[in-house]
């Protein structure tokens, strides 16, 4: 008789699952992804926020790595919404940046999603007619620049 893959408890014989548990994990994978959207503007603590979504997962047997994966996917969901109408506030990206730090120390190989968000900030930045100083140059410049004229760091594939 084989353990259920999501419980670990006995699943019957020529059984990998209870479908109790397989209902449960699917329905977790579904729902989390949308409460990231909900929670950028819910005054909710980002360490509660967290808690529960740890919670959840866990009475779900979502695995490590689901978990890290459904975030990622609700985060950035959260993100495309709010670019479909208009740019991020700061206070939206202060929450975001918040959350993926909250949920970065406790998700094992946290979610990866700094260069995102930082290149949303430059453009926050850009947009707002400010010039962002994220780079630093030590040493002599190879070119000289004139009077109000500074370096813009620029990247590829802007979101």
């Amino acid at each position: 008789m084989a353990n259920c893959i999501y419980c670990g408890k006995p699943a019957g014989f020529l059984r990998k699952r209870h479908p109790e548990c397989e209902e449960r994990h699917k329905k977790v994978l579904d729902l989390v992804p949308r409460f990231f959207t909900e929670v950028i503007g819910s005054p909710i603590s980002a360490d509660r926020f967290s808690d529960l979504l740890l919670a959840a997962t866990k009475a779900a047997f979502v695995r490590p790595q689901e978990l890290r994966s459904i975030c990622v996917s609700g985060i950035n969901k959260a993100i495309d919404t709010i670019l479909r109408e208009r740019l991020l506030t700061s206070a939206e990206m202060q929450r975001i940046t918040e959350l993926t730090d909250t949920l970065s120390a406790k998700i094992p190989g946290g979610l990866d999603l700094d260069q995102k968000l930082i290149k949303l900030s430059i453009v926050n930045e850009l947009y707002d007619g400010r010039i962002p100083d994220r780079v630093s140059i030590v040493g002599p410049m190879p070119v000289e620049f004139g009077r109000g004229e500074s370096v813009l760091w620029i990247f590829n594939q802007v979101l």
